[in-house]
């Protein structure tokens, strides 16, 4: 299913407006490109919706995700040795 199709199922419509925050860590130019484009993908959708991209800073992110006070956020891992381990290890 199409994530507009999913969000036409939530309720979201133009009809009825909304609007979400998305946060990212400053500093970090490819969170914050990442979040731009989505912010586009979904405010193109035409379903009303406003998506507020905001950078805090590294100390603020950490303590907002920690307490689950971030509603929408990006993040990320990479792998610290080249193994499939590393990513496939924490799925099983």
């Amino acid at each position: 299913m199409h994530a507009k199709q999913l969000l036409i199922a939530a309720g979201f419509s133009s009809s009825s407006p909304s609007s979400l925050n998305l946060y990212y860590n400053v500093g970090n130019t490819g969170r914050q490109t990442f979040c731009q484009l989505l912010k586009s993908e979904i405010e193109g959708y035409g379903l009303g919706i406003t998506v507020n991209v905001q950078g805090l800073s590294w100390p603020t992110y950490l303590a907002m995700m920690n307490n689950h006070s971030l509603s929408m956020f990006t993040a990320a891992w990479v792998a610290d040795y080249p193994g499939a381990d590393t990513c496939v290890l924490p799925y099983i």
